[in-house]
């Protein structure tokens, strides 16, 4: 490994940068990372632009990598807002066995509701240009309350080659408070994203209040088949899912998770050898276990050699004097270890990275 690469690993100011917004909205994230072929790499995330809040338009923009993810070339515009609607969010890109590209997006109405629906474009050209969108699924088609949302990065791609996507679905129109419930469904694909259908089983916490809000669903699939799904809830205890099946059907309700804590913000996973490593945020050092938090300032890497049953907490990764926000990892292996994407913030103000730590697998010991 080189020295370039051993200073990332070492320290916690991270060399690179993605895309740096000083004083502009701090949601600009949310990425997702495909591999182009060889060191080829293409990073979509979102761009609200200089607008604040959440339900502002905004696109997709991406970047393109030359050397897995050393240096990253101008900002460009993928997929723009559609007509009459708040914009194109939360992107997950997948590489065709022919090379075309999908990129799948949530997308909402511009009168500020959150009925949401979602949409699929393809890519024949590496990502330069995308088709109009195909519209997937449709939140109002199932549920009667149309809260939807999906988690960037999201697709899982499993042994036999199916697509599978989770969804959260608020059951109440308020879709964030401590009372709301949320239902988690599937959408599989068997011929990488020709056609997609919705999985049989109904997610549903046993609980209401901040156990019954399950969301950002994060999946991963080990090497006897179970696939094994994390999802977030408001108390921060995380809640389990298994299928064995091939997402066909999961356990429900998801079991509560007594040993991982996070914060209010997605978890990542990763896998290695049948070892499941989780990424998450918390605020501060002694982690309460109960009451949602308003700040992540830790960034933790947290194991299970059980499939998920039990975490212990491995070390942290990113802290820096409680100045500074860690949120909404993904992880993309780079083939001498894994490059690690996340948002990074100054407390109480909306000055942001999103930026990359590179680490070997050794580090994750």
């Amino acid at each position: 490994m080189s020295i370039f690469y051993d200073i990332l690993r070492h320290t916690k100011n991270p060399v690179n940068v993605i895309q740096y917004s000083t004083n502009v909205n701090t949601r600009n994230h949310y990425p997702s990372v495909v591999n182009l072929g060889g060191d080829n790499l293409l990073c979509a995330f979102i761009y609200y632009g200089t607008v604040p809040g959440d339900l502002e338009p905004k696109r997709i923009y991406g970047k393109y990598s030359t050397d897995n993810g050393v240096e990253w070339g101008d900002p460009f515009l993928m997929i723009d807002a559609r007509a009459g609607k708040l914009g194109v969010e939360c992107p997950s890109l997948f590489r065709r066995a022919n090379g075309d590209l999908i990129c799948i997006t949530l997308e909402r109405e511009d009168d500020a509701t959150y009925y949401g629906q979602i949409y699929q474009y393809v890519s024949d050209d590496n990502g330069l240009t995308w088709d109009a969108g195909t519209l997937i699924y449709e939140s109002s088609d199932y549920e009667t309350n149309d809260y939807l949302w999906i988690p960037s990065h999201n697709i899982l791609v499993t042994a036999t080659g199916r697509l599978i996507i989770s969804i959260m679905t608020s059951t109440s129109e308020v879709y964030y408070t401590d009372t709301a419930n949320t239902i988690v469904r599937h959408l599989y694909s068997d011929n990488e994203g020709a056609s997609w259908s919705l999985s049989a089983t109904v997610l549903q916490a046993a609980v209401s209040g901040v156990e019954g809000l399950i969301g950002s669903g994060r999946m991963i699939q080990m090497s006897n088949g179970t696939i094994v799904e994390i999802f977030r809830t408001r108390s921060r205890f995380t809640r389990v899912t298994k299928s064995t099946d091939n997402g066909a059907t999961w356990v429900n309700p998801p079991v509560k998770s007594d040993t991982l804590i996070i914060s209010n913000a997605d978890v990542e996973l990763y896998c290695k050898s049948d070892v499941l490593y989780a990424f998450v945020s918390r605020p501060n050092a002694d982690v309460p276990q109960t009451a949602q938090a308003g700040t992540r300032l830790y960034l933790d890497l947290w194991k299970s050699v059980d499939a998920g049953d039990t975490w212990t907490l491995v070390k942290n990764l990113l802290y820096k004097d409680g100045k500074y926000i860690y949120t909404e990892a993904i992880v993309y292996d780079v083939g001498d270890g894994i490059m690690m994407f996340h948002s990074y913030y100054r407390y109480g103000t909306d000055t942001q990275d999103l930026r990359f730590e590179r680490y070997a697998y050794t580090d994750l010991a």
